[in-house]
This record gives C-alpha cells, structure tokens and sequence, in this order.
C-alpha cells in the first residue's frame, strides 16, 4: 500500500527534479512511524510518542530554517513531549538505549535531506518534495494504523467466492 500511495502524491508536490529524493524522503518518513510505534508500544500506549518523534523530525528543520521563535516554540514542545513519553516508558535501560539508536538514523537522514543551503552548484535543492515525502510516509500510515487497528471496522466482509 505504501509503495501505491507515495510515489504517486509526492510526484504530484514536485515541480521541476531530478531523482528519487521525495519517495526517499517518504521512506524516512515511514521509518519515523516505525520507530513512533515502537515507542508507542514500549510506552504503554501513550499517544504522545507518535508527536514527540514528528515533532523531533520538525525540530530538526526549524532549526535548520527557522527563525528565532520557531526554534523556541519547536524546542519547548518537543521537550515536553519528550518528558511526558519518557515518563511513561517502562523502566528497562535497555529499552531506551535501543530507541535512541533508532532515532539516530532519523535524524541524521532530516539532516541529509534539509541542507543548510538550497542552492548548490547553479540548481536547487526541492525541500518542498522532502517536506511532502516525510508528511505524506509518516502520516499515512499513521491514519492507516489508527483505522485498521484503533476502530471496528463494521461489515467488512472478504471471500474468495
């Protein structure tokens, strides 16, 4: 489904590239979601985790583009979804080791997709397409999570007949 869904949507966001950066871009993204789940389970069910790893991943761009006031406001809601999932995790060492070795590659993939500076060599860098490939592979499985797995879904019914 994932692989259905993207390519088509983020070709859409993009106007004039070269490459695949946009679907791999959807792939930090769905990796992001990934790891979102994981915390999400190893947190008890708090609801926080699948925000406090978006919300990572934004960090890392305001402070890239952003000015003053977004950094701020970005940093202060982060630490506080920081502080509200890790309280909520259950108290294994192990556990939390394995998941900040998970969002290292995270965040060493935002910042390889949002170089300080767009402009190289006479071109441009499309952050537009990377912006939509890492909302569009984190989101949609988010939303497909949610409805699949948190609500009934009432006369679904599926034969070979």
């Amino acid at each position: 489904m994932f692989f259905i869904l993207i390519p088509p949507t983020v070709t859409l966001v993009k106007l004039e590239t070269i490459g695949f950066s946009g679907i791999v871009s959807a792939l930090v993204g769905l990796y992001a979601f990934s790891v979102a789940l994981n915390l999400y389970q190893k947190s008890k069910g708090c609801k926080f985790s699948f925000f406090f790893v978006f919300l990572l991943g934004v960090s890392v761009v305001a402070f890239t583009y952003g000015g003053y006031v977004i950094r701020i406001l970005v940093s202060i809601l982060t630490v506080i979804a920081f502080f509200y999932v890790f309280q909520n995790l259950k108290p294994k060492s192990s556990d939390i080791m394995i998941l900040l070795l998970f969002l290292a590659p995270y965040l060493m993939a935002i910042v390889g997709l949002f170089p300080v500076s767009i402009v190289t060599d006479g071109g441009f860098i499309n952050i537009w397409a990377h912006y939509a490939g890492i909302f569009l592979g984190y989101w949609i499985p988010l939303v497909l999570w949610y409805l699949f797995t948190r609500r009934p879904i009432k006369n679904l019914k599926m034969s070979l007949s």
